[in-house]
């Protein structure tokens, strides 16, 4: 048959002159419907003028065309996968389509279809009306989501989004707060691609088909965690939480978060993350070493302090504080001394007054620059009191034998 020659008609009112007024008012009523039948190969056989005119097309360019031409991708999918699982002649299927006009316009429509005899062969037919200003609208939307999505996906910041099944009610202690946000049902709602690399996700895996605690378990650290988020309104940058990555191994995350909250009910928390573990990693080295060659410091029999080069004091040794009388006399000198003094490369030996019980007396001290962290240079002040001549006993001289 030709093309088109299939458009709505209602043989019904054809050759009934009296039903003229009525066959117009049927054709506007169905002016708003687009119809086209279409082969199970999935080429055109034939469209309604309305479509037709709609479309903007002419007759010859939707003649046996692939529905592709007049149909999205993602619907033209959708039509292929209705005619490769055929159902009986009396069942419908609805379907949300995108078509392709001319210029390229993309027109959303909403369509049922259904399989149909027509002059012996079967065919797929689709009706479909327009989804006018809400299906404009409905595009922009998709658009703009689509647009976020891989926007986001693409960053090269980490992004996550967690949503909870069981919102959580804020309205409650900080403490059942902080016990709903781990014990209620949550799902990760988004993850991008730099989050999965960063958490060592295996290729082609994905965080939501995990759950949310296996990367972010509940722990004293996270506990803390959340607790800050609370404090902070649910608005908080560079919150600390310690994750974990897929092969178990520790993650250091410093989170900016943001949450959605309805009528008290928080329903979703959001951000960015950064990993920071080489920097904590680092710090706790550091810590290590400080605290290994403070335990040394303690040790050293002479009397010791540690000093910044601005002459701020970091650290007293046991000895100082167990032997140096007038302590914070002796500590001033010293700071007067290296206030504007560089730090000697080798030990120096000066002597500084301090008062004492029977005036004024002096110590013996030894300073020297030492490397700290960050490359910071420390000062290392070593002291000692001369002996107490007071209590020096002279020995007797020995007479001469007679």
């Amino acid at each position: 048959m030709s093309f088109n020659q299939g458009g709505l008609r209602n043989p019904e009112h054809q050759g009934n002159p009296g039903a003229d007024e009525e066959t117009h008012l049927f054709r506007d009523e169905f002016d708003e419907v687009l119809v086209d039948f279409i082969r199970l190969d999935g080429s055109m056989d034939d469209a309604n003028q309305a479509e037709i005119d709609f479309l903007g097309f002419s007759v010859g360019r939707l003649q046996d065309a692939e529905i592709e031409q007049i149909y999205s991708s993602g619907s033209a999918a959708q039509i292929r996968q209705v005619l490769s699982h055929r159902q009986p002649m009396d069942y419908s299927i609805s379907l949300q389509l995108d078509m392709i006009g001319s210029g390229n316009r993309v027109v959303p429509v909403l369509g049922r279809a259904r399989f149909v005899r027509r002059l012996g062969q079967i065919y797929l037919r689709l009706v479909k009306v327009r989804m006018g200003e809400v299906g404009e609208r409905w595009h922009e939307l998709q658009t703009s989501v689509a647009l976020l999505e891989s926007i986001i996906e693409n960053a090269k910041e980490a992004h996550w989004a967690i949503e909870f099944i069981e919102p959580v009610d804020i309205l409650q202690s900080r403490d059942d707060v902080i016990r709903q946000i781990f014990e209620h049902q949550s799902i990760w709602r988004m993850c991008n691609a730099t989050m999965a690399r960063m958490y060592g996700l295996p290729e082609g895996s994905r965080f939501k088909e995990n759950s949310v605690r296996l990367y972010w378990p509940r722990s004293e650290e996270n506990e803390k965690f959340v607790g800050s988020i609370i404090d902070a309104s649910f608005s908080i940058d560079n919150a600390l939480s310690v994750d974990r990555r897929h092969d178990g191994s520790t993650l250091y995350i410093h989170n900016d978060v943001r949450a959605d909250i309805e009528d008290g009910r928080l329903l979703r928390i959001w951000g960015n993350v950064r990993d920071v573990t080489p920097e904590k990693e680092a710090q706790g080295r550091v810590a290590e070493v400080v605290e290994t060659y403070g335990r040394m410091f303690d040790a050293l029999p002479d009397a010791a302090i540690l000093l910044a080069s601005s002459g701020a004091i970091l650290r007293r040794n046991r000895a100082f504080a167990d032997s140096i009388r007038n302590a914070e006399a002796v500590e001033r000198a010293i700071q007067r001394r290296i206030e504007n003094l560089k730090p000697p490369p080798h030990w120096s030996r000066v002597s500084v007054v301090r008062p004492g019980g029977n005036g004024p007396r002096s110590v013996e001290l030894y300073m020297t620059a030492v490397r700290g962290p960050e490359a910071e240079t420390w000062i290392l002040a070593v002291i000692r009191e001369p002996p107490d001549r007071a209590l020096v006993r002279r020995r007797p001289t020995a007479g001469k034998r007679p």
